[in-house]
């Protein structure tokens, strides 16, 4: 990372939430002293802002992973329902361009025409 504050500032996902087309899930504990809660808060908004508001889960009583019994059996079933609306066949697919994993080559789209796999 850096400590310049520009820096900082370049690699906060906060700052590019404009970029971020995929469904999101934060899940975050109010006592969280690693990644305060505030920051939480701050990625909900500029989502929200952008029109792609998160799916989200607090749990007052955690901090930076949930040791509750209860809150992980919440939060797995939370994130299980929110990965099963991710995969579904009639899923919306994420708007522009799709991300070429890394490492991958580009595919160039198939001619007018012609079937693809």
């Amino acid at each position: 990372m850096g400590d310049a504050a520009e820096d900082l500032a370049g690699a906060s996902p906060v700052n590019h939430a404009d970029r971020i087309t995929v469904p999101v899930m934060l899940i975050h504990g109010e006592r969280d002293q690693r990644a305060p809660f505030e920051q939480a808060k701050r990625m909900r908004k500029a989502l929200t802002d952008q029109g792609r508001p998160p799916e989200w889960l607090v749990e007052a009583r955690e901090g930076h992973g949930f040791y509750d019994e209860a809150a992980r059996e919440k939060m797995a079933a939370a994130l299980l329902e929110f990965l099963q609306g991710c995969t579904r066949a009639d899923a919306v697919a994420p708007a522009g361009p799709t991300p070429t994993p890394a490492g991958a080559a580009p595919t160039a789209p198939a001619p007018a025409g012609t079937a693809t796999p």
